[in-house]
């Protein structure tokens, strides 16, 4: 018999069913890196692990309330968004 994880969301404490839209969440202390849910992508314990939408933004606003709390030396001086394969960066 293989062996089966049964991932659980790190907001609500929900086990995760075969349909669910499910995202795995990369933090660190200036940046944010979301990805759509695999299996072993959310074996690697820096992944946050979210049931959807509700959890990721409840877990993406805690995770901007630390960033803005540091002093400003430590985050960076400029937002990069990436649309369409395209970077675009804030500031001058």
């Amino acid at each position: 018999m293989a062996y089966s994880r049964q991932f659980t969301c790190d907001m609500c404490g929900i086990h995760k069913k075969h349909l669910n839209k499910w995202f795995l969440v990369d933090a660190t202390d200036s940046c944010v890196c979301i990805r759509i849910f695999d299996n072993e992508n959310a074996k690697q314990e820096r992944f946050a692990i979210l049931c959807g939408e509700n959890c990721l933004q409840k877990y993406l606003s805690q995770k901007l309330d630390l960033m803005l709390d540091q002093p400003q030396s430590q985050v960076a001086p400029k937002i990069a968004l990436v649309s369409n394969g395209v970077k675009a960066s804030g500031g001058k």
